[in-house]
């Protein structure tokens, strides 16, 4: 999976605006990429979004392992009744 070229070049030093990850990467391996990319740059107050999150070996296996990997904390921000579509925001700790 390609990020956006903008997607690349954020480091810590980016504007105060929140950054919104739209990982629509849908298989294990594509989320793990982009997850990993995004990883060093994901703050606190930033979002991350899935689009096939109850597929609990693709996307939200690939999510349980970036808050193990990281011990970065994330809370539930809204999701559609049936836990497709789902949207964190990244929050203070680790």
């Amino acid at each position: 999976a390609k990020l956006p070229r903008q997607a690349l070049h954020l480091t810590h030093g980016r504007s105060s605006s929140a950054l919104f990850v739209n990982v629509d990467a849908d298989l294990y391996t594509s989320t793990v990429v982009v997850l990993k990319r995004v990883q060093d740059i994901i703050e606190a107050g930033d979002f991350l979004y899935f689009d096939e999150f109850t597929q609990v070996f693709d996307e939200l296996r690939a999510f349980d392992e970036l808050v193990d990997r990281t011990a970065m904390r994330f809370e539930l921000v809204a999701a559609t009744h049936d836990l497709v579509h789902v949207l964190f925001r990244r929050v203070a700790g680790q």
